[in-house]
């Protein structure tokens, strides 16, 4: 049986029993609650009508829920989906997995919140798995999907957000179009002298560097050429075309919801603009620990120089927006550590909708920036909708990577002839790459890596927009090197993306929900970020779906509650009114003047502890992977040499996150983009040195025969 295709009449009635109890209408008494914490007369109206409806109401809405299980769900997730609606739908099931005799679209409403609110504290994590997968996904729809005829979702208004106008597309656009190639024979043949899979930061930096040194390049990306249509914030269309899996990639176990950008420009078209380098104790660990000593020399200090010279780094137009300026106040006030962040480009004012792909200052992202510099050489040619197959090899005695086998949209199929193959889809493509090319290095796909994110929220008394402006431009390492080895956890702003924020925050009820809701743009949350020493893997399964296998560590658990309490320390601090965390069975807490020094707010801060950080009870997110074709000295120590070349093969490169030996424990832009600029060295010069000793004369006159395409 296919449930998201074809579920049966009993499994459709439960489905939109749960949706609807999430986001139920509300009674008149619950509806005047939430009004009353609503100061603004201009937004009572509009959470009026939010509290008169539910997700039921939104024409398409629950087809839209089963679209997204359908086409990014894993077939064992939509499985155990199956499974749990079919168990729900019986008297029996119902009551083994929620303790009310069903089914449960039978169920009184407050029964059905009960129900679902024991599921969220489970002892048992395969309830609370049921319960997460539900919600998240369940309330992201609620206020991502857009009903047909309508230019955005209903509910945004209630929120606090407006859609704004969408402005003209960048000039880059246009400069980037004309370097677009298009794939309509039945079978091309593409010549390059280097070909790059992916478009990611680090695949955009040698893209740059191998063009301004006078090389032909063509790029191969997987996702679309991304400039959106119509209204500006509909988070369902975006998040289904340029994220991997859309809203739905998590681990395997569910827990960690996990970003990843699909679509040309990679991470670097949804990246938050702020720009870290890597903490001098990250480049001495992997220097002295992992023996790659040129981490921690000046030619990657170089390399460091001339990565943010190149993204536009800067840090001397920097707004400090509302939340950014809870974080400062409250880092201020009670002694931490804090300090700013540059960013990336010249700020435009409209950066809180970054995540969405959409950027328009001068040098943002990565098709604003790099991509832009390799267009401009007259070198560059790039090739989205192309899902890589494998990597071509000659045979010798070393096998020499010569190109790759792809296809288009369509199924088209394509071939492309270079002299030198960069891998750059990222910690969660290049492994599987690699592993369909024929490559056996066992440590391929493993060493994981995900800067595992928790939010608290403090709700302040005048409005703080979280969406608007530059996301992260304060950062606190109060709690950031917690073992003296250089792992602990960074605080930060970040975005808030309507739906995503909803998905996120705790679910109490339907009337408590749509009052958190209603009170969003007084809200300021902060981002709990740790430097993650335990591991995990990825791999594809049959139906050539990414998946995750990943488990926050205890050690990481512990940095990130003391992360996540000093976070909550900070909005006492900095002035809100009420502070939220995450985890499923925490009360929210309501401040007095004594601040963080009343005995009541340490019994809450208690009460934070003993839930912690649990699977499937603590809303946790990745927005970065790295490590999974790790650098080492040898082939056992990791999959790619200092240079960036795999062990196994000759004249292929990796250059993305997958090659750091550990986390970079900030914001990576920057550390990838320095690897890929020193990488991109080794690859020109690889070819260069091939070039002098003649190694290709057999071969040279194929390889210039540069298709009339490029």
């Amino acid at each position: 049986k296919n449930m998201p295709s074809s579920p049966s009449p009993a499994q459709r009635r439960v489905l939109c029993a749960i949706l609807g109890a999430f986001t139920r209408k509300l009674s008149e008494e619950e509806t005047r609650e939430v009004l009353a914490s609503v100061p603004s007369a201009d937004q009572r109206e509009d959470v009026r009508a939010l509290c008169a409806t539910s997700i039921l109401d939104l024409p398409g809405a629950v087809d839209a829920f089963e679209k997204a299980v359908k086409d990014f769900s894993p077939m064992h997730d939509r499985q155990e989906l199956e499974r749990a609606l079919w168990l729900l739908s019986t008297r029996l099931g119902c009551y083994l997995l929620t303790g009310y005799v069903g089914p449960f679209d039978s169920l009184s409403e407050g029964d059905k919140e009960r129900a679902l609110l024991g599921l969220s504290t489970s002892i048992f994590e395969a309830k609370r798995k049921l319960f997460g997968a539900m919600k998240r996904l369940g309330l992201f729809v609620a206020v991502a999907h857009v009903p047909p005829g309508m230019n955005t979702n209903p509910n945004l208004k209630a929120l606090g957000y407006t859609a704004p106008a969408r402005p003209p597309l960048p000039e880059y656009y246009t400069d980037l179009a004309r370097c677009r190639v298009s794939v309509d024979n039945a079978s091309s043949v593409f010549h390059a002298d280097v070909v790059i899979i992916g478009s990611g930061i680090g695949g955009s930096m040698a893209a740059r560097q191998l063009c301004l040194a006078g090389r032909k390049v063509l790029m191969l990306e997987k996702g679309p050429f991304w400039k959106g249509s119509g209204p500006i914030l509909q988070e369902m269309k975006s998040f289904a075309n340029i994220y991997e899996r859309g809203p739905t990639l998590t681990s395997d176990d569910l827990a960690v919801s996990i970003l990843a950008g699909k679509a040309v420009g990679g991470g670097g078209t949804v990246n938050w603009f702020c720009s870290l380098k890597p903490p001098h104790y990250v480049r001495e660990e992997w220097a002295d620990e992992y023996g790659l000593h040129q981490f921690n020399s000046p030619w990657f200090t170089k390399c460091l120089k001339r990565a943010c010279e190149a993204l536009g780094v800067q840090g001397h137009k920097i707004e400090c927006t509302n939340q950014n300026q809870v974080l400062k106040n409250g880092c201020e006030n009670l002694g931490y550590d804090y300090h700013v962040a540059h960013q990336q480009g010249m700020p435009t004012g409209d950066e809180g909708l970054c995540a969405l792909g959409f950027k328009h200052g001068e040098r943002q992202g990565s098709m604003g920036s790099l991509l832009l510099d390799a267009a401009k050489t007259g070198n560059f040619r790039f090739i989205s909708g192309c899902n890589v197959e494998k990597v071509t090899f000659e045979t010798g005695r070393k096998p020499r990577a010569n190109g790759v086998v792809a296809k288009v949209e369509r199924g088209t199929p394509l071939t492309v002839k270079a002299r030198a193959v960069v891998v750059a889809a990222g910690s969660l493509n290049s492994p599987n790459v690699l592993k369909r090319s024929g490559l056996k290095n066992r440590h391929i796909g493993s060493n994981l890596r995900l800067h595992p994110v928790t939010v608290a929220l403090g709700d302040f008394e005048e409005k703080i927009f979280s969406g608007e402006g530059a996301p992260m431009t304060t950062v606190s390492d109060v709690v950031a090197n917690m073992d003296g080895k250089g792992y602990g956890a960074r605080i930060e702003t970040p975005i808030a993306l309507p739906a995503q924020y909803t998905a996120l925050l705790n679910w109490k009820g339907a009337a408590h929900k749509k009052m958190l809701m209603a009170r969003m743009q007084y809200m300021s949350p902060l981002i709990v970020l740790a430097r993650d020493d335990g591991s995990g893997r990825v791999y594809e399964d049959s139906e050539g779906k990414v998946r995750v296998d990943y488990n926050v560590s205890t050690k990481d658990a512990a940095h990130m509650l003391e992360g996540l309490k000093k976070a909550c320390n900070i909005l006492v601090a900095a002035g809100a009114k009420v502070i939220h965390t995450c985890q499923a069975g925490v009360p929210e807490y309501e401040t007095t003047e004594l601040g963080t020094a009343d005995p009541k707010y340490q019994l809450w801060l208690e009460q934070v502890a003993s839930v912690g950080i649990q699977n499937n009870r603590t809303g946790i997110f990745s927005a970065h992977q790295m490590g999974t074709c790790k650098m080492g000295t040898n082939e056992f120590r990791g999959v790619v040499k200092p240079t960036g070349e795999t062990w196994e093969a000759e004249r292929l490169f990796v250059c993305d996150t997958s090659v750091f030996p550990t986390p970079s424990g900030t914001n990576p832009m920057v550390t990838v983009a320095a690897i890929a600029h020193g990488i991109s060295q080794h690859v020109e010069a690889m070819l260069a040195d091939a070039e002098l000793r003649s190694l290709d004369a057999p071969r040279r006159k194929e390889d210039q025969k540069i298709s009339s395409k490029l």
